[in-house]
């Protein structure tokens, strides 16, 4: 079940990511790769605030 809450944790960071990057996946896929090149910390800093846009 773990897997599945840290799922759920991340999607309204992710929503709002995609929202960012005009709703166009090719920019949305580069967005996340480079997400996924930051250390952890900075990753999550960075989803943490993601999650606070509306």
């Amino acid at each position: 079940m773990l897997p599945f809450g840290l799922y759920d944790q991340w999607v309204p960071a992710f929503a709002a990511l995609f929202a960012r990057e005009g709703r166009d996946w090719p920019a949305f896929y580069a967005a996340v790769a480079a997400l996924g090149q930051l250390p952890a910390e900075q990753r999550h800093a960075q989803l943490t605030t993601l999650q606070g846009d509306d």
